[in-house]
């Protein structure tokens, strides 16, 4: 869960928070005030892409920082872009690729916009959507292939033990 988001100089926002509640929020506004670009932030803290053109007026970089709460555990994490030069994520204060903050947060927030919704770009959950679609015969399908490839890689382990050729 998002507990609180922090934006600041990125496009027309020069420094603006939210603090969600838990469950579902909705976030509205007229046209131009900054509605798109605190999705933005919250695609950068998630490990998106960054657009160094987006960087406001009051600064070289911008930030953003968030504080999740993830399995009773918070954790903060920020993402800076600067104007030049590479982008810089962090993760507990501790510096990550933009993909640790996607694989570590990606999963706590579902973001849904007028045209797009992040979590269906993700493989794991895109799966767990078509698992959760599955009747009884696709369950069982799905736990023998499991089951089946859990033996092959015992199989493999077990071969590398043994060492030698064929």
């Amino acid at each position: 869960m998002l507990a609180h988001l922090r934006v600041a100089n990125l496009g027309v926002l020069e420094d603006s928070a939210i603090d969600p509640s838990p469950g579902f929020t909705v976030i509205t506004g007229e046209t131009g005030a900054g509605k798109t670009l605190l999705l933005g932030g919250l695609r950068l803290i998630l490990g998106g892409r960054p657009d160094p053109g987006a960087v406001g007026p009051v600064g070289e970089q911008a930030q953003v920082d968030g504080l999740f709460v993830v399995e009773d555990e918070e954790l903060g994490a920020s993402r800076v872009v600067p104007r030049e030069g590479r982008s810089r994520a962090h993760l507990e204060g501790t510096i990550v690729s933009a993909a640790t903050l996607g694989e570590r947060l990606g999963s706590v927030v579902e973001v849904v916009g007028q045209h797009d919704q992040l979590s269906i770009t993700k493989a794991s959950h895109l799966l767990g959507m078509i698992d959760g679609m599955l009747g009884e015969e696709g369950s069982e399908v799905r736990d023998s292939y499991r089951r089946a490839w859990a033996g092959l890689h015992e199989v493999s382990r077990r071969q590398q033990q043994l060492g030698g050729t064929r």
